[in-house]
This record gives structure tokens, sequence and C-alpha cells, in this order.
């Protein structure tokens, strides 16, 4: 029974919870003095994912010199950086990449730059500066949608107070992630990340303790 409603967010809680992500892959070229820069950008959702998508980048374009690419997920001081310069010189591809990511808030988010070399050398702040821009064009290119941060509350009610339980979380936008049925109810509700204290409380109120919370098996 996935279902989502919007309802008026305090600032405080949309500014902790929000996020951005590319709602689709992105794609954009530079050129400087023959060499190329083909950079691609995709959304992802672990790292795993993300070097699958080079290694088919790596396949698709065999024919290149290198395939620098930087990844970014999670949020805040948290957030997985990855940045790999394939080759080029010690912070000239994979920094500058990871710094268009960043300087545009994204999250789950990859970007790979395949460059053919052109025959001229670039010198080191030259390859920085292609990389960052192509990376930043390909970014300029991919549409960009706001994500929430979440957290999962797995519970336990009564069929009785099945009904009270959704009117919980339906009355703060959230959905649940799972269900079950047999004896009781046991459900798992997806709620943006800050107001799951205050989901818990409501739980409890609306069932007159009855609820069984559980924590999320991680």
């Amino acid at each position: 029974m996935k279902r989502s409603t919007h309802s008026s967010e305090p600032a405080s809680d949309a500014d902790e919870d929000r996020f951005l992500v590319l709602d689709r892959p992105g794609t954009a070229e530079v050129k400087e003095k023959g060499s190329r820069f083909l950079a691609d950008c995709f959304p992802v959702e672990s790292e795993q994912e993300a070097r699958g998508q080079v290694a088919a980048i790596v396949r698709r374009h065999h024919d290149a010199t290198h395939h620098p690419w930087a990844l970014r997920l999670g949020h805040g001081d948290g957030a997985l950086r990855r940045a790999q310069d394939d080759g080029e010189p010690a912070g000239t591809a994979g920094a500058p990449i990871l710094a268009a990511i960043e300087g545009r808030g994204l999250s789950g988010t990859l970007v790979v730059v395949t460059r053919w070399f052109g025959g001229v050398k670039l010198g080191t702040s030259g390859l920085a500066r292609c990389y960052g821009a192509a990376a930043v064009a390909a970014l300029d290119a991919a549409p960009v949608r706001e994500g929430y941060r979440q957290a999962r509350i797995p519970f336990r009610v009564s069929h009785a107070d099945l009904p009270a339980a959704q009117r919980v979380i339906f009355g703060v936008g959230g959905e649940f992630a799972e269900e079950a049925y047999g004896a009781d109810a046991r459900l798992v509700a997806s709620v943006r990340r800050s107001r799951e204290g205050a989901v818990r409380r409501a739980l409890v109120d609306a069932t007159a303790g009855r609820v069984r919370l559980e924590k999320e098996s991680r």
C-alpha cells in the first residue's frame, strides 16, 4: 500500500532533509588543443553501480587515452567521495571532477570524463581546467530534482489499530516500504528523517501505546 501525500513542511525540516540528485544522465564535450574531453554524468545509488558504469564507458571508448572519474554518495560530512585520475598527473582529473559535483550540492552522482589525447600537452593547470569544465558542462546538461533523506520505522500493530497508524504515516507525507499481514500487521514506514522521532511518538499516541516499535536492521 505505497502512498504519499504532500503537506507543508517547516523550513527547518525541509532544509535538513533535502538534497539534490540527477533526474537522468547528461553528457557534454570540451576540446582543447586537439584533445577531446567527453563527460558523462549519472545518478547512482551505490559505489558498485558507479564502478559498473565506469567499466561500461571504458569498454565503449576503448580507444581513449584516459577515463578519470569522481563519485559522491550520501550527505553532509558522512558522504562517500571517490576520485580517480586514471593515469593523469595526480590531482589534475579526479579532483576537479569531484569539485564540480560538490559545487552543485549533488548526491548519488558519478561523472566520468573520457579523454582522447590530441598530441599537445596541456600542463597540469590546463588538464585540471579542461576536466573540470567538461564535468560542469555535463552536469549542466542533466536535469536535477530534489530528494529527501528518509528514515525507516518498522513496527507491528493489530489490525484494529492499523487505520490509526496509516493516518499517522500518510499525514506526514510518508509511505509504507514493506507490509506483511498475519495475526497482526508488520509494517515498515518511510518518512523524512527529521520527523522520525515525532512519528514514533505519534504512533504510540494514536494506538494508546499498543504499537510495537522495532529498530531498523542495518
